[in-house]
């Protein structure tokens, strides 16, 4: 965490100096400078991307790194989707998606750069959010759906997977669920299926 924010604040610093001298200086080698520390900075950045945490146990880097409540934990094949749960004076609680990549060392935190999500749309309206993580094999599907209060939804996937359901409940006829899974594959033709059984 350290490092990431040493990196982070050298970036900040670096690019501000350069801005300066490049911005009130008319000299071309002071300006020769100025691109120079534009271009570390670039470099820095690039460099972020490979400074991950490194933790030896999924249970320290969940101790470490994420705040709230450990809702579930849905392992893939060479990372985990940790649901993590944050309540908030104004909105209540809400669910937090993070991941962990497997590492022969243990387990890393998924940098910024590392997580892909995409939004697919249904022609019956709903809706299914797929992350993937770069560098694995791995697809998480997640979504929020409304649940007739006196029903319980199931929802499946083309690839059959049936999804793991989290209620919310509200005060009207309706609650709220958090619905997510581990998904084999992610084809063009990839969707869920939402029932509701009485």
């Amino acid at each position: 965490m350290i490092t990431k924010m040493v990196c982070v604040i050298c970036i900040i610093v670096l690019v501000v100096s350069a801005i300066l001298i490049f911005t009130h200086t008319k000299k071309s080698s002071v300006r020769f400078v100025a691109a120079a520390l534009v271009l570390l900075a670039l470099g820095l950045m690039k460099e972020f991307k490979s400074l991950p945490l490194q933790f030896s146990s999924q249970e320290e880097a969940i101790q470490q790194l994420f705040d709230g409540k450990v809702v579930d934990i849905v392992e893939g094949k060479d990372s985990s989707f940790v649901i993590t749960e944050e309540s908030t004076v104004t909105e209540g609680p809400q669910f937090i998606n993070n991941y962990l990549i497997k590492t022969n060392d243990g387990y890393r935190v998924a940098t910024f750069f590392e997580k892909q999500d995409r939004t697919i749309l249904m022609e019956n309206g709903m809706f299914v959010s797929v992350c993937s993580i770069e560098g694995t094999q791995d697809y998480y599907a997640y979504s929020f759906y409304p649940e007739p209060v006196g029903q319980e939804i199931v929802i499946t996937d083309t690839n059959g997977t049936v999804f793991k359901t989290i209620t919310m409940k509200t005060e009207g006829t309706s609650n709220i669920v958090f619905a997510y899974a581990y998904v084999e594959t992610v084809g063009d033709n990839y969707g869920v299926n939402v029932e509701y059984k009485t």
